[in-house]
Parts: structure tokens; sequence; C-alpha cells
């Protein structure tokens, strides 16, 4: 494992407050870049410099994991990575985390996990850790998202609860609308994952 800086702490504050009304762009502020700087600031050294100013759009990301890891976020980091006991994550880790938009990368801040979103940073909660791999938990399931510039949440949603039961009354209400968009309502206000998405189609009529 990689030496950290002494005054890793202060640098941690000062960097998330730095990228806080960061705005997301590929190959300057995505997850990966986000996370792979600050790597950078804690130990002096970026085992993912080399994605450094190689990409500008999301096929170019696509085509720099390809080039240089292992295909993919997740195999990129397996293998850069050695495995360690999942009990040693501790703040300032990196971590991955599966999202609505698939895995992202974030900063565990010690209660919660930083993750770069479209115009701010944004807070994940978590649950059912998986496997760590060096500074990096893979395998998050996330059970609530909190937007820092809004203060706005969405927790997710699970099937056989009232929240579920909404979301499939809205889908009745609503038969002029397609599935795509009807999701697209219910996601202002949970996060839904592939699995209850495809529970919810089945009540289109």
């Amino acid at each position: 494992m990689e030496t950290r800086v002494s005054n890793w702490e202060n640098l941690l504050v000062k960097y998330l407050e730095d990228c806080r009304d960061k705005p997301f762009k590929w190959g300057e502020h995505d997850c990966a870049l986000f996370t792979a700087k600050w790597e950078k600031i804690l130990t002096n050294n970026s085992r993912f410099s080399e994605f450094f100013n190689k990409y500008k759009t999301a096929l170019g990301s696509f085509r720099a994991l390809k080039k240089y890891g292992k295909g993919d976020l997740v195999n990129t980091v397996d293998a850069k990575l050695d495995q360690i006991d999942k009990k040693k994550i501790t703040r300032g880790d990196i971590v991955s985390v599966n999202t609505n938009e698939g895995i992202a990368l974030g900063i565990y801040t010690g209660s919660k996990i930083a993750v770069v979103s479209l115009e701010t940073l944004s807070a994940l909660e978590l649950r059912n850790c998986g496997k760590f791999n060096d500074d990096f938990l893979l395998d998050l399931e996330v059970v609530k998202v909190t937007d820092n510039k809004t203060g706005k949440s969405r927790v997710k949603l699970v099937k056989d609860t009232k929240e579920f039961d909404n979301a499939v009354q809205h889908i009745k209400k609503n038969p002029e609308k397609s599935l795509s968009l009807l999701i697209k309502d219910i996601e202002k206000h949970y996060i839904v994952d592939t699995k209850v998405k495809k529970e919810l189609s089945k009540h289109i009529s």
C-alpha cells in the first residue's frame, strides 16, 4: 500500500472543497480522474496516471480503458491493486460503488462516499460492503444519495415496500407515457436499479 503524506487530512478537506462545485467533464473531472488525482495528492503518486489527458468523451474513456487498462473500470482497478481485509477501510480511501449509471469511483470520507455528479459532489450512504482492493472498496449497494448543493435526497426503491407500490400506482395512472419516461419520473425521487426497473415494467398496461 502506498504511504500517505503527513498532512493528508487537511489536503482531503481542501480537495473536496475545491471539487465541490465542479461540473462533471469527461477527461477532466469524471469519477475516475477525481479519485486518481486524489491518490496523487494523497501519496505523491498515482497508479492511474496513464489515463491523465488521454480522453475527452465517454467513448474516449472506454477506449482508454481498453488501451491502458484491462477493458473496463473494475478489471483495471483489480489488476493494479492487491486485496486487503475489508475492515481496513479508512477515511481518504478510494472506493467503487454501484450507481444507476454503473460503477463509479469515489472517496470515503469516514461515513459517506463523495462522488462526482453532473453539477456537484454527491454523498452516498452505504450498506452491504463487498471486497476491498488496496484502497478500493468494490460491490457496494447505494441506499441513499444526497446532493450536497441542494440538500435533496433519494433513497433506493425496493420491491414490496410502500414506495414501490406508489411507483406502480404512478405507472398505472399514466398509461399514455412510455416506460422510459415513467422511470425518469420515478428516478426524481428514488434510486432505481436494473432489477427494480424490470419489476416496474411488468405493470405497464
